[in-house]
């Protein structure tokens, strides 16, 4: 009786937290050594606008898709969130953070941080769709520090966690941003919008696919990811 009883607690201590509370509850499940999420994959190879650079838009509206925030049921294409960025409203809000003093400013006098003016603008914009649409249960935050236990934690929440991959091409530096579903002992589990990794993306499909944390600790910006945030107020 004792050992069965000790077992039990093991067992509790080395598994996942499911957390009973939270909506996501439903979406996740549990897979040898870790944990994956239900999640619709968004592909940009086959956005109208820019394809090979809208991985960041295509993240965002796969991480909006999944929240269902849209009480009619309408989900946004990946090209309506990239016209979006490029609205009017869009551009005089970054307008505004960088005659601030904020986040912009700051990127755009470093040529190696220039990335960080996207995690800002895809912050805004997509706490600003949430916002526009009532939904107050959730928001996106942009944090400047980042582990794979924060990971862990994020999705054994049943939330997804926007990361970025640096890579290098010609002798110059870029990034790219893919969306972690899940995680196993060894690996992280991703939505890479452009394709399989693993494969050099020859395999266009990126759905679930598991790039190890090994390689993972110096290919991904490890300063800058954006959670899904429970809104607790």
């Amino acid at each position: 009786m004792f050992l069965s009883l000790l077992k039990s607690l093991f067992d509790k201590l080395l598994s996942p937290q499911i957390y009973e509370s939270n909506l996501f509850l439903r979406k996740r499940e549990l897979i040898p050594g870790g944990m994956r999420l239900k999640i619709d994959y968004h592909s940009q190879r086959d956005n109208e606008i820019d394809p090979t650079i809208t991985c960041n838009t295509t993240v965002l509206n796969t991480v909006l898709d999944y929240i269902d925030f849209l009480p009619e049921k309408k989900e946004y294409t990946d090209d309506e969130i990239t016209e979006f960025l490029g609205s009017e409203k869009a551009i005089s809000a970054f307008k505004k953070m960088s005659s601030r003093g904020g986040k912009l400013e700051w990127a755009a006098r470093w040529n190696k941080k220039r990335l960080r003016e996207l995690w800002v603008m895809l912050e805004w914009a997509g706490n600003y769709i949430l916002d526009f649409h009532g939904q107050t249960g959730y928001f996106l935050k942009f944090k400047g520090f980042n582990s794979i236990s924060k990971i862990h934690e994020s999705i054994n929440r049943g939330l997804p966690v926007i990361c970025g991959l640096r890579k290098k091409k010609n002798r110059h530096n870029f990034g790219h941003f893919i969306l972690c579903v899940g995680y196993t002992d060894t690996h992280l589990i991703f939505h890479d919008p452009w394709g399989d990794w693993n494969t050099y993306y020859n395999n266009r499909n990126g759905a679930y696919v598991y790039y190890s944390k090994r390689d993972m600790k110096w290919a991904m910006y490890w300063d800058r990811s954006i959670y899904v945030v429970e809104n607790t107020k």
